[in-house]
C-alpha cells in the first residue's frame, strides 16, 4: 500500500510513484478527480502522523503504533508524533506499522544515548524521526523533545567568588561543587559542620553546629553542653546521672503520693519523699525498698471512718528508745511519721499525733 512516502524529488517519476494517484501522460480525463481527491488524503495521512492525535500503543518501553501513512520500511525521515499513555522506566523501543522495534535513541552533550526513563511522560505529546545511521548504524528513532529531569546547576567558584565553570548534563545534572569560599567571623562564604566529636570537644573555631550536634553535646560533671530536666519522678529515684534538676520539678516531687492500703502496706522510697496512706485495718507498716541515705520525708497516716485502726512497722524501722509509737485511734484523725534514712534498712522514725 502506497504512502507520500513513495512520492519522489523527480517529476517526471511521480507520473506512477503512487499506485492510488495516476499523473501519466495522456492520462483519461476521468482519473484526475480521483488523483487529485488521492493527494489531498495523503497530506492528510501526514498531518495526522505528525499532529499529536496519534497515541502510543503497547507498554511503556515498548511502544506501538499504526501510522495513518501506510509505509512497509524504515528510512531516513520517517515521522511520527504521538502522545504517550504511560511513563517509559528505562530504555525503550518503537515499532511502526508492525515493521519491526526499533530503539528510542536521544542526544546528550555526550552523544547519542538510549532512554534511562522518565523521559516519556503519561499524557506527553512527543516527536520521533527516523535515522538509520541511529544505534550503531542499527536504526532507531530519534526523540526530538525529551522530558528532561529537574535540574541543579554544577559550578566551581573561586576565592574571589566569581563563576568559572558551569557544567550542565542533560537530564541529569551533577552534584555542585563549590571551593575557596571559607567563612570566618568577619567573611561570609561556605562552612563545613561539626561531627558530633567535634561538637563535643568545644575548641573548633571553623565549623558550624547543627541541631543534631547540639543533641550530642551532653552534659556531664565535667564538660559543659546540653541537659534534659529531670521529671519529679526522676528526681524521687535519685540515680540519674544525666539529667539536671529545674525548680518546678523539684518543688513537684515533694507532693504527697498516695500508698496502696494493705495488710502490709508496701513503701517503694523511689517513688516519694512526702506520701499519705489511710488505714482501713489494722496496718503494718513494710519494710521501705529502695531508700537512699540521707532521703529525709513524711508519711501522713489518716484513721478511717471507723476509727481505732492499729499500726505495727517492720524490722527495719527504728525509734526512740526501741519503742514503736501507737496511733491516734479517733475516726478521721492523722498522725505524721517523719523519717529519715541512716543506713541501708535502717530508717528512724518519729511520729507526731493528732495533727488534725
Amino acid at each position: 500500500m502506497a504512502s507520500k512516502y513513495d512520492w519522489s524529488l523527480v517529476a517526471a517519476t511521480n507520473a506512477s510513484s503512487d499506485s492510488a494517484i495516476t499523473w501519466i501522460e495522456g492520462q483519461a480525463p476521468s482519473t484526475v478527480n480521483n488523483s487529485a481527491r488521492q493527494m489531498m488524503a495523503r497530506d492528510a495521512e501526514l498531518l495526522g502522523d505528525i499532529g499529536g492525535a496519534l497515541t502510543a500503543g503497547g507498554t511503556a518501553d515498548a511502544l506501538t503504533v499504526t501510522a495513518n501513512s501506510a509505509f512497509t520500511t524504515y528510512a531516513n525521515g520517517r515521522i511520527v508524533t504521538l502522545r504517550i499513555a504511560t511513563d517509559n522506566t528505562t530504555a525503550a523501543t518503537l515499532n511502526v506499522n508492525g515493521i519491526g522495534a526499533k530503539s528510542i535513541r536521544k542526544m546528550l552533550a555526550s552523544g547519542e544515548s538510549a532512554l534511562t526513563g522518565g523521559e516519556l511522560q503519561a499524557t506527553g505529546i512527543y516527536d520521533f524521526k527516523y535515522s538509520e545511521a541511529l544505534n550503531a548504524a542499527a536504526g532507531g528513532w530519534l526523540l526530538l523533545n525529551p522530558t528532561l529531569g529537574d535540574q541543579t546547576a554544577y559550578v566551581t567558584l573561586t576565592g574571589t567568588q566569581t563563576l568559572t565553570n558551569k557544567t550542565l548534563t542533560s537530564p541529569t545534572i551533577n552534584t555542585p561543587t563549590v571551593t575557596g569560599l571559607d567563612a570566618s567571623t568577619t567573611a561570609r562564604g561556605l562552612v563545613e559542620l561539626a561531627t558530633d566529636a567535634e561538637a563535643q570537644t568545644g575548641t573548633d573555631t571553623e565549623r558550624a553546629i547543627t541541631a543534631a550536634n547540639l543533641q550530642a553535646v551532653t552534659a556531664t560533671t565535667t564538660r559543659k553542653g546540653v541537659s534534659e530536666f529531670a521529671t519529679s519522678a526522676e528526681y524521687r529515684v535519685g540515680t540519674d546521672t544525666a539529667r539536671s534538676l529545674v525548680v518546678d520539678q523539684v518543688w513537684s516531687a515533694a507532693a504527697e503520693v498516695t500508698l496502696t492500703d494493705a495488710a502490709t502496706i508496701a513503701v517503694d522510697m523511689s517513688t516519694f519523699i512526702n506520701a499519705v496512706v489511710t488505714l482501713g485495718g489494722n496496718r503494718a507498716m513494710g519494710n521501705p525498698t529502695n531508700e537512699k541515705v540521707g532521703q529525709s520525708g513524711l508519711i501522713r497516716i489518716v484513721q478511717d471512718g471507723t476509727g481505732s485502726r492499729t499500726l505495727s512497722y517492720g524490722t527495719d524501722w527504728e525509734f526512740a528508745s526501741g519503742t514503736a509509737p501507737v496511733l491516734t485511734t479517733t475516726a478521721g484523725a492523722t498522725d505524721l511519721l517523719f523519717y529519715h534514712v541512716i543506713a541501708a534498712d535502717r530508717i528512724f522514725a518519729n511520729l507526731v499525733k493528732a495533727v488534725a
